[in-house]
């Protein structure tokens, strides 16, 4: 991974500190941040989810907010069977 080696570092460290943390990973569209935290955690991720972009969304908040829930219930699902 070219050029992310400070942000990999950075959630290893939040990780080994071995307690429930939350990080927010965010940035413009198609910059890697699924990419990063893939490879940062290849072998350790139990669950995985990635919200919808709202560009890619026709519909107003209300519809956007069941659509993600949807689809995280979805991923939670599929992930139990």
């Amino acid at each position: 991974m070219v050029g992310r080696e400070k942000e990999a570092a950075e959630l290893k460290r939040l990780y080994e500190r071995n307690r429930a943390e939350l990080v927010a990973v965010y940035g413009r569209r198609r910059v890697g941040k699924t990419f990063l935290v893939d490879e940062t955690f290849a072998e350790k991720i139990t669950f995985r989810h990635a919200g919808l972009s709202p560009a890619d969304q026709a519909l107003d908040a209300n519809g956007l907010l069941r659509t993600q829930l949807e689809n995280f219930y979805m991923s939670m699902s599929l992930s139990l069977h």
